[in-house]
Parts: structure tokens; sequence; C-alpha cells
């Protein structure tokens, strides 16, 4: 929003430097960006297996999602409130802090909800190459042992899970809407 092309201040090399990686990294499927990221991961962590060697991937895979879930909230700012700080002479931090954080934060919290049940998701993924938790658990336990009771046990705790954060983040928005 601030190095946009018609953003608070505008810098085409950053803005679009930013922009072309968070495409890349939000167009790999999150699976072959494990496996591609085994090598750095394992330099970063000292592994790839198990929860220290799941953080790295699972921080690269989620962080361009997220970015774009708080852009497309801050496109949702009136630009007229920009405009009127820059005409009252805010600083380009004045009007981040005071207006695209303040009237964004309902948007903002919003999206970091659906960030935090993507990220649910991808914590069973990464069970799927070692990396522990309820994925692992109802692959090793359930589609390979054939036992498909411990496979919806895994559902219904991530549905839980899942529910649970959603209601936090709902009351939050609505606390913030007053």
């Amino acid at each position: 929003m601030v190095t946009k092309h018609d953003g608070i201040h505008p810098n085409f090399l950053i803005f679009n430097i930013f922009d072309k990686l968070i495409n890349l990294f939000r167009s790999i499927p999150f699976i072959i960006l494990i496996v591609a990221l085994i090598p750095l991961t394992t330099m970063i962590s000292g592994t790839a297996i198990g929860v220290t060697g799941t953080i790295f991937p699972l921080v690269v895979g989620i962080t361009p999602f997220f970015s774009r879930q708080v852009e497309s909230a801050l496109n949702e700012i009136d630009s007229g409130l920009i405009e009127t700080g820059k005409a009252i002479g805010l600083s380009d931090f004045q009007i981040v802090k005071s207006i695209y954080l303040h009237e964004g934060i309902i948007s903002i919290t919003r999206m970091t909800t659906t960030t935090i049940v993507s990220l649910i998701g991808l914590t069973a993924i990464v069970g799927v190459v070692g990396g522990g938790g309820l994925g692992n658990f109802a692959i090793q336990y359930g589609y390979q042992q054939n036992q498909f009771d411990v496979t919806m046990a895994c559902i219904i705790v991530l549905l839980i899970l899942v529910t649970i954060v959603q209601v936090i983040g709902t009351l939050i928005a609505e606390l913030l809407t007053r």
C-alpha cells in the first residue's frame, strides 16, 4: 500500500520485488514448497523433519498468503482518508498508523483469522512429510493402517480447533467494531 504507484510513498522497484516474490511463493503448492525448501530448512534449523524442520516452510508458505490478505484489507480503505491525511500534513508513518491501521484493523483481524485457519491446514500437510502432529497421525495410523476411525478423530479435532479459532477471531472483530 505504501510503495504502490498510487501509494503514500511510491517505490516501483521495492513494490515490484515484493509483489513478484509474493506471487512466486503463492503459486507453488505447499507440499512441493516443503520439498523444495529442504536444503535451506536443513541449513537454517539443522533438520528438515519434525516440528523444528517444519517451522521454516510454514513461515515461507503462509507469509505470502497473509501479505495478500492484509493488502486486500488495506485496499478497502477509502482513498479520501489518505488524501485528507496528506492534506493536513501527516507523515507517511502517521498515515500508516492513524489511517491504514486504525481503519483497517477490523478487516486485518478477520484476515488474520482466515490465515490462522489456513495455517492449521498447512500444519496437517507437513505431517505427511515427517512434520508430526495430526497430519502425520492421520496418515500413519488412519490411512496406512486402514483405521478410518483414527482419520475421523483427527478430522474432528481439526474441526474443533478451527471452530475455536474462528469464534475467537469473530469475537475480536466484533469487539473492535464497537
